[in-house]
């Protein structure tokens, strides 16, 4: 699925939910947030598509760099939530290619997607080395 293709100035960004993001987090999202998905999408393609802002506030935080790629986590709050984006505890992890300007989003999930007995930064590493070890070089320097 692509949130979004724009033009910002002279390079394209190009956003791309990988397919175990899709199966795997994103199906309880739109049912548990029918109306407000699309604008909760909105606001993170916004987001992702000025990332450099972003990383000087708390909701984008580069989680590893490496050659031309990072590993980003982004806190977002869902539309008409009136939660703040940390308390509400949606996070995505995003690898960023900075040469082509292309973001893939390997995670999207809720507090409610881990396990009371495992720690987020675990999981989510144990997540992102398991299922993406292959597509991207990065993944395995968590």
């Amino acid at each position: 699925m692509i949130l979004s293709l724009k033009k910002t100035l002279q390079m394209s960004t190009s956003i791309l939910i990988q397919k175990y993001a899709e199966r795997h987090f994103l199906k309880s999202f739109k049912k548990k947030y029918k109306t407000a998905r699309h604008k909760t999408y909105n606001a993170i393609s916004l987001m992702i598509e000025r990332v450099d802002k972003f990383l000087k506030t708390t909701l984008i935080e580069e989680i590893i760099s490496y050659d031309d790629s990072s590993i980003l986590k982004i806190e977002f709050s869902i539309a008409w939530s009136k939660i703040s984006p940390h308390a509400s505890w949606n996070r995505a992890i995003i690898h960023r290619d900075k040469k082509t300007s292309k973001f893939d989003v390997l995670l999207i999930y809720m507090k409610t997607h881990i396990p009371k007995n495992k720690w987020e930064t675990k999981r989510r590493k144990d997540i992102v080395k398991k299922e993406y070890k292959d597509t991207f070089d990065i993944c395995w320097k968590l």
